[in-house]
């Protein structure tokens, strides 16, 4: 077997493997995009129920102020019910405050009612106006603000942990924060916002069987085949080769997409770079190539109208 008939034999390998080739690089796509969609996810995740975690971490601050107005109003209207009694009054509306700072629960319409009966200056008056100040809806019992942390802190794990997470658990676990959200008053768009992510379908495929590219490499490889003499031809040659085996290393350890479309990409130039070398060399000194699909063909057009004019001057 000549340099000529081994070039075909390249070219002619080539063809066959890159269907299978292409075919196997795209479920690795596939993968691939699945797993760049999940560090979106997860950024999504980690951005979003950080805002959360912002706000509530505000909120409990400001929930720990008003408690401890209430605290001092509580003993405030004591004094001021003491006082009534004592001159054999009475103020429906100081039982009722009473009654809410003791709960530690908050009612604007009581509040309101409150801030325009007792001038400014009064002590009611005056935590009444600081607790409106902290613009908090309703308190949020410690317990059940602790249950949306832990919620949090779950889904802000590392990526690892986060590709585990069924979609369907996630999904009902953010419709209980969100619920939980709507309760409390808490903002809830970014809840929604993962919960719409999350339902868009995507399923990791399972990495395709190499077996039967490398079996084709294996062929293609046949050590009859090998080019072991040409000077220039070896140039082009041994890049072929190299990338060739790179692509059959890579298949044997089963890498994922990125360095098997290395590895590919690698392989196309090599054979590009070899083909022009044959076309350009081989076809014009009467090497004639099986393949049937040809890249140069106004060359070749213009190679044989070359010999049919040698071969007509030469009648």
């Amino acid at each position: 077997m000549g340099n000529n008939e081994k070039i075909i034999h390249v070219l002619d390998s080539y063809e066959e493997i890159t269907p299978y080739l292409e075919k196997y690089l795209s479920v690795l796509e596939e993968r691939y995009d699945w797993i760049n969609q999940q560090r979106s996810n997860h950024t999504d995740f980690i951005m979003n129920l950080s805002d959360l975690k912002k706000e509530l971490l505000e909120r409990e601050a400001s929930q720990k102020l008003i408690k401890e107005y209430m605290k001092l109003a509580e003993k405030e209207v004591e004094k001021a019910i003491d006082k009534n009694d004592d001159a054999r009054t009475h103020d429906a509306l100081l039982d009722e405050l009473l009654t809410m700072f003791r709960k530690q629960e908050l009612n604007s319409d009581l509040t309101q009612a409150s801030l325009s009966k007792y001038p400014k200056g009064d002590p009611i008056n005056v935590l009444l106006t600081a607790i409106n100040e902290e613009d908090v809806p309703l308190l949020i019992p410690d317990e059940d603000l602790k249950i949306a942390m832990e919620y949090i802190k779950y889904y802000t794990q590392g990526i690892t942990a986060f590709r585990e997470f069924e979609a369907e658990d996630v999904i009902r676990d953010l419709e209980n924060l969100k619920a939980w959200c709507e309760g409390y008053k808490v903002d809830e768009s970014p809840v929604d916002y993962l919960i719409d992510i999350m339902r868009i379908e995507m399923i990791y495929p399972d990495k395709p069987d190499a077996s039967e590219l490398i079996e084709l490499i294996h062929q293609a490889r046949n050590p009859e085949a090998y080019i072991k003499r040409g000077y220039t031809v070896l140039t082009y040659y041994r890049p072929y080769l190299s990338a060739m085996n790179h692509l059959r290393r890579v298949l044997r350890e089963k890498r994922e997409y990125r360095s098997v479309s290395n590895a590919k990409n690698r392989l196309d130039k090599a054979v590009a770079d070899l083909e022009e070398y044959y076309y350009s060399t081989y076809y014009q000194v009467g090497g004639r190539p099986r393949n049937p699909k040809r890249r140069f063909p106004e060359q070749q057009e213009d190679i044989e109208k070359e010999q049919n004019k040698k071969n007509k001057d030469g009648e």
